[in-house]
């Protein structure tokens, strides 16, 4: 009978992939997480990072096939890696998905001993509504009101993020909001609603903000390549470390526009992302 991940003693499970584990408790409500151990053990502390979602805030889980590759790419890195899910709209309105988001970061230095992670070096990305959020917990340090009480004694900052194609100016973004996710998510009656600037990644663009890699496709139909734009710039303005690689011919979730294939190609884009991890956490 095939050994499970969870079945794995914890001296063994290196490479293996453990799924489902409650991480936090909002509202009573348990979110969950999946580890995908680093592929070697280590008898050093390791980096981790986390994967966060997209999916309009709305949708979609922790179980990314597109992403898939990546996080086992940082696996075999020596990278503790964990997907996580997050509270949905309409349900739960915002905050609560960067409340979970930064719950997250808190678990895990609560549990850095226990998981062999260094806790000065975590990282965080996401793609789409998920790189909105990795961008706000890399940022909106300022913002003590998402922290939730669980694992308070921590600290939610992280030390490095990777943002695909993410939406950085709430107030831009819903213009033609043909979708009602303005009103669904954000619970914004009009784009000059003042949850929609807080809740905007660029309301934080500040000379402390964590080395950030942003990774957008030039065709991009759904988050305008715009957007990365702006929040280069600013990050550039404010002298922070920032790098920008714009995938050529790549609609949104990297999508060939035209039958021609992206440049750089995908396997490429997630060899750059994870090498970034390695040189600012390791």
């Amino acid at each position: 009978m095939p050994v499970t991940p969870t079945q794995l003693n914890p001296a063994s499970k290196s490479g293996s992939i453990e799924r489902d584990i409650t991480y936090c408790t909002p509202e009573g409500i348990p979110q969950k997480l999946d580890i995908y151990h680093p592929i070697t053990s280590s008898d050093h502390p390791t980096p981790a990072v986390i994967y966060i979602h997209g999916g309009a805030w709305l949708e979609c889980d922790k179980d990314s096939e597109l992403f898939f590759p990546l996080m086992k790419k940082l696996q075999d890195k020596g990278i503790f890696t964990v997907s996580i899910n997050y509270r949905l709209a309409p349900e739960h309105p915002f905050p609560a998905m960067i409340e979970d988001a930064r719950c997250a970061v808190r678990y895990l230095r609560e549990n850095a001993m226990k998981f062999n992670i260094d806790p000065e070096k975590i990282g965080v990305f996401g793609d789409s509504a998920g790189g909105h959020l990795a961008l706000l917990v890399g940022m909106a340090t300022s913002v003590t009101e998402w922290d939730t009480p669980e694992y308070a004694q921590q600290s939610s900052r992280v030390q490095a993020v990777v943002d695909i194609y993410g939406i950085t100016d709430n107030t831009k973004i819903f213009v033609d909001d043909s979708t009602d996710i303005m009103q669904k998510v954000f619970r914004a009656r009009s784009v000059d609603d003042p949850v929609l600037k807080k809740a905007s990644p660029l309301t934080y663009v500040a000379p402390s903000a964590p080395p950030m890699l942003i990774v957008h496709g030039d065709v991009d139909q759904v988050v305008p390549y715009q957007q990365s734009i702006w929040l280069y710039d600013a990050m550039k303005l404010k002298g922070n470390s920032v790098e920008f690689l714009t995938v050529k011919n790549a609609d949104h979730n990297f999508i060939p526009v035209k039958d021609e294939p992206i440049e750089p190609p995908l396997d490429s884009v997630f060899d750059k992302i994870a090498a970034f991890f390695e040189q600012q956490l390791k």
